[in-house]
């Protein structure tokens, strides 16, 4: 019986499950200034569209990587495959109770079926039954900048990377070279390209669960103590606030910043699981930018070692974890738990430094059987509280902060969800632009409305509110002033035609700081696009008008292959762009994109050595992709 509804489901669902990565990031990305974060966020989802878990042997650790999937999810997910031993396709996972469309659609590009391999580890065979990769990007921009006019770029303006890997179950092997615009590429003089990484990496070796030697991340515990990438999204899962992953992963990233150099090993005994690792990576006080002679000099501004590891013992209902990490700045402690008893959990972490300043976050989720759940997160963040490492969510910073957040996601019914977060922060300490302890509030709300098959609707509400010092006051002690923005999207996703791409998008924002008059801000953009054969192609365009800085609007755009695109629109103009995609042969695809702003309020944009004279800029992407 349930293999004669999973021979009709292959038949129904094929056209269902077909999201595309850059769907993904469209829908569930969060908002960031940080290019760093984005840079490490498409990277991180990039590997996992690569290197697909197999469904039949996944873990609830490989699982719980997923942001998107509830612990409800994941748990039904195992119960399912206990009870059937194995999936004969994914499109199971329609069966599986909690598991709807919509993330089923996400999940799809990092999933596989295969039978369960029992064979022992081969290092021999794992190369030999290897996946190839060779990436090759190149970008730069039609105008001159300042520094390429006056000489201060050393330089070409073209910046670029080329990335080679090699993937297998078991085994990793990845070497990135990278350069910016900008950045001198002299094989005699700077060793050809700015920056390089490299890793190699074997998993399932005996008790070592994973051998890393050279470029790494870690990740442990809920980011007080470690946490290379943590990413929170705008809308979806409410556990999203919670780190589900305690592991060590291979750094492929051209991000040259917040990645650690030398060995990390995991060992595994059953439930207990033993990580270790040592690095030794260099200072860069130039946020790895080394276009002119004065930057070329902060690269190697110091060097950096240190050492530690985490113990973690995990059982059904979840697991407790001790980290600890050593460098030439900082001690640092911490304890880790997470629990999960039917619709109810619990995770958090306490931590120390050196000086006994303490940190703890702690969140407490449920879920009802079927429509709703939500999660509450307490924190308190010691004033001087220092780790090099960490990187838990917080309003600012982890650091002087006390704060409790509250979110809940809310399926209504087979067409409407409702997403809301509220945030609320103490700020027990001076911080950026203001002088003494302060408060903050961030409310996020999003409802979501599925018109009909392969028509979505999103509207998103945003508010933010902090205190700053008036800078302008020529009082000895500056006032405070309250700074509040209100912000606004209306996202419409509609396929009228089999293979067509229709988005329409209108974004608004308000906002004032003190007494002043405020400011408005608003974004019109139209998308079209068109899949046909081998041929991909999309375009966009957009009218903006965000006459100051505090209204600056960001959104998302298709960009060329692996690469994310969310770009921030501030000032008066005209935004075009043309993202095209061509499989040239079977393992050979061609990636090019065109956009060019225009400015109406300006002759001059950008400041300082990227500064360009009149109001166009033109930028181009290029990237060739080769598997075998």
């Amino acid at each position: 019986m349930k293999r004669g509804v999973i021979f009709i489901l292959l038949f129904v669902s094929v056209q269902i499950y077909g999201q595309d990565f850059n769907s993904w990031l469209e829908n569930y990305a969060f908002e960031s200034e940080n290019e760093t974060s984005r840079e490490e966020l498409i990277d991180l989802w990039n590997e996992k569209s690569i290197e697909k878990i197999n469904l039949n042997t996944a873990t609830r650790q490989q699982l719980e990587e997923f942001s998107f999937l509830s612990s409800k999810q994941i748990e039904n997910l195992l119960e399912y495959r206990f009870d059937y031993k194995e999936f004969l396709t994914i499109y199971e996972l329609s069966l599986i109770e909690g598991w709807d469309e919509k993330t089923i659609e996400m999940f799809y590009p990092f999933v596989e079926v295969k039978p369960i391999d029992d064979e022992k580890f081969s290092l021999k065979k794992s190369f030999k039954n290897a996946d190839h990769q060779l990436i090759n990007r190149v970008d730069f921009t039609i105008q001159e900048k300042k520094g390429f006019r006056e000489n201060k770029y050393l330089g070409k303006p073209w910046g670029g990377y080329l990335k080679y890997k090699l993937t297998e179950k078991d085994i990793s092997l990845g070497i990135t070279m990278e350069k910016d615009a900008g950045e001198p590429f002299d094989f005699k003089n700077n060793q050809g390209f700015d920056f390089y990484s490299a890793h190699f990496m074997i998993n399932n070796l005996s008790k070592f669960k994973t051998i890393i030697i050279g470029d790494y991340k870690l990740n442990f515990g809920q980011g007080l103590v470690f946490n290379s990438n943590a990413f929170y999204g705008s809308a979806g899962n409410v556990e999203q606030f919670i780190q589900r992953t305690d592991k060590i992963s291979k750094y492929t990233s051209c991000a040259e910043t917040n990645y650690f150099r030398g060995i990390a090993t995991t060992l595994e005994f059953n439930k207990l699981n033993i990580s270790l690792f040592g690095s030794y990576n260099y200072l860069d006080s130039a946020n790895g930018y080394h276009r002119t002679e004065n930057e070329i000099k902060k690269k190697f501004s110091g060097y950096k070692f240190s050492t530690g590891g985490n113990i973690n013992y995990r059982f059904k209902s979840g697991k407790i974890g001790l980290s600890a990490v050593y460098d030439s700045t900082n001690l640092n402690f911490g304890l880790d738990y997470r629990f999960h008893i039917k619709n109810y959990g619990l995770a958090g972490e306490i931590a120390v430094d050196k000086k006994g300043n303490i940190a703890t976050l702690h969140n407490f989720y449920f879920s009802t059987e079927h429509n709703f759940s939500s999660n509450i997160m307490i924190r308190y963040y010691g004033n001087g509280y220092s780790s090099s490492f960490a990187n838990a969510y917080s309003m600012k910073n982890n650091s002087g902060e006390v704060g409790a957040l509250w979110s809940f996601l809310w399926n209504i019914n087979e067409k409407w969800k409702w997403y809301n977060s509220a945030d609320i922060a103490f700020f027990t300490e001076e911080k950026y632009l203001i002088s003494k302890p302060s408060v903050g509030y961030k409310i996020n709300t999003l409802f979501s409305y599925n018109i009909k098959e392969n028509h979505l609707l999103n509207i998103k509400y945003s508010f933010d509110s902090k205190e700053k010092d008036d800078t302008d006051s020529k009082k000895h002690i500056r006032p405070t002033l309250p700074y509040y923005k209100h912000s606004v999207s209306v996202i419409y996703n509609g396929n009228f035609i089999n293979g067509a791409v229709f988005k329409s998008g209108v974004m608004y924002n308000f906002y004032r700081y003190g007494n002043e008059k405020g400011s408005s801000g608003y974004l019109l953009y139209q998308d079209l696009g068109w899949k046909w054969g081998k041929i991909n192609f999309i375009a966009r365009i957009a009218f903006f008008n965000a006459p100051e800085y505090e209204n600056r609007l960001y959104s998302y755009e298709n960009d060329v292959l692996y690469a994310f695109s969310s770009n921030q629109y501030n000032g008066k103009g005209i935004r075009f762009f043309f993202n095209f995609n061509y499989k040239i042969f079977k393992n050979l695809q061609l990636c090019f994109k065109v956009s060019n702003t225009f400015y109406v309020d300006r002759n001059i944009i950008g400041s300082g050595n990227d500064e360009i004279l009149g109001p166009n800029k033109t930028d181009f992407h290029i990237l060739l992709n080769w598997k075998w």
